[in-house]
C-alpha cells in the first residue's frame, strides 16, 4: 500500500490532504473500494457531494453503493491539474431508509484522490426539519 500517513496497519492508501490538513484516499485503482457503516437517523433523500483531486488528464470515476446496490451511478472527479488542487463535485440525490446502512465507495477508474463524501438531507420525513448531514472522511 502507498501513502502511509494514517491507519498504517491497514492496506488503505491514505496520505495527507493538500495543505497538510486532514487526510485523503490516494493512489486509487479500478476495483478498489472503501466500506463504511452509516447510521441514517431519518429516512429521506440525500444529495451526494464529494471532494477530490485529479492530477491526470482523464476523469477519475467512482460510484456509491448502499447495501450492495449501486445508488449513484458514476460520479466523476475531473482533471484538476494537480493532486494538490481539489474540486467539489455534486452527485445525484439518493433515497436512504432509516437504520444502519452499508455505504461502499467503489472505484471505477482510478488515479484520483478522494478527500471526503457528504450526504446532505434534501427531503426528510413527512414534515420539514432542519437538514442533517452524514460526512464520510478518510480520518
Amino acid at each position: 500500500h502507498s501513502g502511509g500517513a494514517y491507519r498504517t496497519s491497514e492496506a488503505v492508501d491514505i496520505k495527507l490532504a493538500p495543505g497538510g490538513v486532514g487526510y485523503t484516499i490516494g493512489y486509487t485503482e479500478p476495483g478498489e473500494w472503501l466500506k463504511y457503516d452509516v447510521n441514517v437517523t431519518q429516512s429521506g433523500n440525500y444529495a451526494v457531494t464529494a471532494r477530490g483531486a485529479n492530477g491526470v488528464s482523464t476523469n477519475g470515476n467512482f460510484r456509491v453503493e448502499i447495501d450492495g446496490v449501486n445508488a449513484t451511478g458514476t460520479i466523476s472527479i475531473p482533471p484538476t491539474g494537480s493532486y494538490s488542487v481539489e474540486t467539489t463535485v455534486n452527485g445525484p440525490s439518493i433515497s436512504l431508509a432509516q437504520g444502519v446502512r452499508t455505504l461502499r465507495v467503489y472505484i471505477e477508474s482510478g488515479n484520483f484522490d478522494l478527500n471526503w463524501i457528504e450526504l446532505n438531507a434534501s427531503s426528510v420525513g413527512s414534515a420539514p426539519v432542519p437538514p442533517t448531514n452524514v460526512v464520510v472522511t478518510a480520518q
